[in-house]
């Protein structure tokens, strides 16, 4: 079933497309982990007429749960009463028969209670709606009874869900909005990414997600105890995160379930460790390796110089987070014969350019730069983060999507689902190594380059924004990078891809030889941590990069030079 766009101008169902391609793909892609009940309600919905499915998928955008009949109307569904009462034949909708004041009050305006007699009391119709309610609920004043149907399945709906995307949190609603119909996406096998293999993988997903949202909200507590010292909520928060910790399931050996089970041990340890229960912290962060499970264990026992030790070499030997590695460093400065990952080598000066010039506050500051070099004859892109990552996504695209358990949910993905995790690397480790070997020869990378380029153009990659990028920029640069230079790079960017994607020089200045990156700095900007490392690395490696800070001057001239 093709998508087409959301505008309902041109498709008033736009919304039914999306619902049934979702149910679709799911009745189809996990027919065996949907119980039998569950998949005999999807095809009676299924086989319902266009009306019928449609109201329904009105209904489930909105929030509540019961609707008065004579309020539902949308103009494209031409046959509402004969919808609703097919859906009320296949279990979609059921009529609330039972007696329902609160429903019968709170879902009248307030002209309507008045005008039926409901607000005679004195003073009542001049009172707060929910004074109103109140009153009226408790009182004998005759309510005339509403036609009202409640939905129904949408526990069924938010398993469809769950299933599509993989997760609790995604919701249709936020499917819509994407406007799927005007993107490209890569064709991935998903056949081979099958995110849940059975219905026990399913339910514990969903058990790790209830789990999760709990753990969530109590940690927000844990925050506010800290703020706000209470003993005796103190204890009552420590009895319900011990309680929620002696749920946690085994262990998974699918690694998206893992994950979840790693980012729980890491919001109990963080709560534990707030209420300064440490050893019930240390018990939590050991039970994952997650960053920053083993800095928070080693913090927790300071004082224990051998532990500290262990877990900073294990930081060191296993961790791709800067903050861990950070911290490790630190704590193993003074130690002989340690190999620090190649980050203690000292640290390139980063050269500095002032100027003064005349801005224009309708412009951006890094499009007037690139205006005055066009001045002087010289091309200047305002590139940002959008270069090196740009050129990684299209080298390495096809490991990018490979698909792997779990990585791709549905067909319209951005990117793997675990890009940003800790092991992202490690679960391609070996295609990614392949890859890099190939790359090692410049004939294959121009060839790559060129023939990848051509074939994916347009199609959505996490790391390839298209609009900034161009065939002939990513030809300079990589015939003008040496490839040690590329290869550390695009291996940086491996470790955290989340945090090392950005902090990049805004400017590309390209020569005939040779090409600069250039940070910019406005009046009273200053350059940020995540910046400096990335300067730092860029010019150890051998690529010409600076920084210029801009100052503002009166309006004179406009006239500047930059060499």
């Amino acid at each position: 079933m093709a998508l087409q766009s959301t505008d309902p101008t041109t498709n008033p169902l736009y919304y039914l497309d999306y619902l049934e391609f979702l149910l679709e793909f799911v009745s189809d892609r996990y027919r065996n982990v949907l119980l039998v009940e569950e998949t005999q309600s999807l095809d009676r919905f299924l086989a319902c007429s266009l009306n019928a499915r449609a109201l329904y998928g009105r209904l489930l955008t909105r929030k509540p749960s019961y609707f008065r009949v004579d309020k539902i109307t949308y103009p494209e569904i031409s046959d509402i009463p004969n919808a609703i009462d097919e859906l009320i034949r296949v279990e979609f909708l059921e009529p609330v028969t039972a007696p329902r004041r609160d429903l019968d009050i709170s879902m009248r305006s307030k002209a309507e209670l008045k005008s039926c007699g409901a607000l005679r009391v004195p003073g009542l119709a001049q009172a707060h709606r929910q004074v109103i309610d109140q009153a009226l609920i408790t009182s004998d004043q005759d309510i005339p009874k509403l036609m009202i149907v409640r939905q129904r399945k949408r526990g069924l709906m938010s398993i469809c869900q769950h299933l599509f995307f993989g997760n609790p949190h995604q919701h249709l609603d936020e499917f819509v909005r994407t406007d799927l119909g005007h993107q490209v996406f890569e064709s991935v096998d998903l056949s081979l990414s099958r995110s849940f293999l059975d219905r026990e993988t399913f339910d514990l997903a969903r058990l790790l997600a209830v789990l999760k949202h709990w753990a969530t909200e109590l940690e927000v507590c844990s925050r506010q105890l800290r703020r706000s010292p209470d003993p005796i909520a103190r204890l009552d928060l420590l009895r319900q995160l011990a309680d929620l910790k002696s749920l946690m399931p085994f262990r998974s050996k699918m690694p998206s379930l893992s994950r979840l089970q790693d980012k729980l041990y890491l919001l109990l340890g963080q709560s534990f460790e707030r209420l300064g229960a440490t050893d019930d912290a240390i018990s939590c962060y050991r039970g994952t390796t997650r960053p920053p499970s083993r800095e928070r264990q080693a913090r927790l026992q300071s004082q224990n110089t051998d532990i500290v030790r262990r877990l900073c070499f294990e930081i060191l030997e296993a961790s791709t987070d800067a903050s861990e590695l950070s911290y490790a460093h630190k704590q193993l400065k003074h130690e002989n014969g340690i190999r620090l990952n190649g980050i203690q080598h000292p640290r390139p000066p980063i050269p500095r350019r002032d100027i003064t010039l005349e801005i224009d506050i309708s412009v951006n500051i890094e499009q007037q730069i690139v205006d005055v070099y066009k001045g002087q004859g010289l091309t200047a892109l305002h590139i940002e983060n959008h270069l090196f990552p740009g050129l990684f996504g299209l080298l390495f695209w096809e490991v990018i999507f490979l698909p792997i358990q779990g990585a791709f949910h549905h067909p319209f993905e951005r990117g793997p689902a675990d890009l940003y995790e800790p092991d992202f690397y490690n679960h391609r480790a070996q295609m990614f190594e392949a890859r890099f070997n190939m790359l090692a020869n410049s004939e294959y990378r121009a060839d790559q380059l060129g023939l990848l380029f051509g074939a994916k153009q347009g199609i959505t990659n996490p790391f390839v924004y298209w609009p900034a990028v161009s065939l002939d920029l990513f030809s300079q640069v990589m015939t003008q990078t040496p490839w040690s230079a590329l290869e550390a790079i695009f291996r940086r960017l491996l470790k955290d891809p989340k945090a090392f994607r950005k902090g990049f020089p805004d400017l590309v200045v390209l020569r005939a030889e040779t090409y600069e990156l250039i940070e910019i700095k406005g009046p009273g900007d200053r350059l940020q941590n995540h910046q400096i490392a990335w300067l730092e690395f860029l010019i150890a490696q051998g690529i010409t990069a600076s920084t210029l800070f801009i100052t503002a001057e009166e309006p004179r001239s406009n006239e500047c030079e930059l060499s």
